[in-house]
């Protein structure tokens, strides 16, 4: 996919298609490490702290609608003793 570079004062500037920051997740404000590599420009997202399903996502390794709910089970931890309140 070809874009434009432009001029901004002493740097240059592109934009980078939606496909492209949808797919990664890139949000504005968010910081990218840029490199150079055997004559190729590399932009990397730097990853923050995870999120909610972002960060289920990244732990399980799988899309958020293939986790799944959690399988959790109810225990019964009998009557209370002494002066829990229940």
């Amino acid at each position: 996919m070809a874009v434009i570079v432009r001029k901004v004062g002493n740097s240059m500037t592109t934009t980078i298609p939606y496909e492209i920051i949808h797919k990664l997740g890139i949000r504005p404000g968010d910081e990218v490490l840029v490199s150079e590599e055997n004559g190729t420009i590399l932009l990397k997202p730097i990853k923050k702290k995870l999120r909610g399903e972002t960060f289920l996502e990244e732990y399980f390794h799988k899309p958020i609608d293939e986790i799944g709910q959690l399988d959790t089970e109810i225990v019964d931890w009998g009557q209370p003793q002494g002066d829990e309140v229940w």
